[in-house]
């Protein structure tokens, strides 16, 4: 499937996104002793809201999220030290 420019640059949103959702819950789980009593919690949530929204856009536009790619999945994760790639 031949991707629009647009659909590649929301593409990559929807990719950065995901990552702050999954690296905003992990932090409020791992230092939930000063993660700000929730705060992160609730960002993370927005966060999700803002990915499902560029989704439902991007499929709106004929252009649905390419499925990551094979082999990078946290591969931030593992350069951070943490040896778990499973969402929080």
């Amino acid at each position: 499937m031949r991707r629009t420019l647009l659909g590649i640059y929301l593409n990559d949103h929807v990719a950065v996104v995901t990552a702050g959702v999954e690296l905003a819950r992990r932090f409020a789980h791992t230092e939930a002793d000063w993660a700000g009593n929730g705060k992160l919690d609730r960002l993370a949530e927005e966060l999700a809201e803002d990915r499902d929204a560029l989704v439902d856009m991007m499929r709106a536009l004929g252009d649905p999220p390419a499925p990551p790619a094979t082999g990078q999945g946290g591969s931030w994760r593992r350069r951070a030290g943490s040896s778990s790639t499973a969402a929080c």
